[in-house]
């Protein structure tokens, strides 16, 4: 296979209903006295000691801490998290759970041809899979960090996309072929805008974005979070 055709970085969407480039410089409740900012340095411990206050039009996570508010990116914030566990499966941590009997996915020739040249990194990143004739591939294991995600339809789709060149992600060019196959499982893996989640749901994506190692940003550079300021708040509301 030419790895031109399969390993080359372009621009297109990788998960329809979500952005994939970074945002400009704009931010909401952004004010000429005292923007919104995006979560500091000392994030990760205010993320996981946030009060879930509940969810915005099943899209963003609004919390409260003693910085202020946070409004979360329930998207962003949960591809975050789940690049981190594929980053540390590519760093030898990988958890795979085998599946009681193999599945066979219907893919383009194209798709099982990556799947084919890919397989060191596929396993790498926890999947047992090798190519079933001209246009089937096999799955005998998925990553422990997908499992609950619909692993096969995110392999499905993770391998038709990038063989077809529309996954659509900025991706850096000094990104290794590993590392574009991560960003792309992570976003179509992720909750996306439009899916409600309950309480413990949330809460639980603010503790595990408090643990990752870049929790300010997804792959793709957009915040997970923004934070309003108590000071902004009052502000706003006159009250100074």
């Amino acid at each position: 296979m030419n790895s031109t055709s399969t390993r080359a970085s372009s621009r297109s969407s990788c998960c329809a209903s979500e952005p994939c480039t970074p945002p400009s410089s704009a931010r909401y409740g952004q004010s000429a006295e005292e923007p919104a900012s995006a979560p500091d340095a000392d994030d990760n411990e205010r993320l996981r000691d946030l009060r879930v206050l509940g969810q915005v039009g099943k899209t963003y996570l609004i919390a409260e801490g003693e910085a202020g508010v946070y409004l979360v990116d329930q998207h962003a914030a949960y591809e975050r998290v789940l690049l981190e566990n594929l980053s540390a499966a590519l760093r030898g941590r990988s958890e795979q759970q085998l599946l009681l009997e193999p599945l066979v996915l219907d893919v383009p020739p194209a798709a099982v041809a990556l799947a084919e040249e890919a397989s060191p990194e596929l396993s790498q990143l926890g999947f047992a899979i090798e190519p079933f004739g001209p246009r089937q591939v096999l799955v005998r294991g998925v990553p422990g960090a997908l499992v609950d995600r619909q692993p096969q339809r995110v392999l499905q789709d993770t391998l038709v996309t990038l063989a077809t060149n529309t996954h659509g992600l900025v991706i850096e060019q000094h990104a290794s072929w590993a590392e574009r196959l991560a960003i792309v499982l992570a976003c179509k893996s992720a909750v996306r805008a439009g899916d409600t989640l309950e309480l413990a749901e949330m809460e639980a994506l603010l503790r595990r974005l408090g643990e990752a190692m870049l929790c300010r940003t997804c792959a793709h550079g957009r915040p997970t979070a923004i934070l309003l300021s108590h000071a902004q708040l009052e502000r706003e509301f006159g009250r100074r």
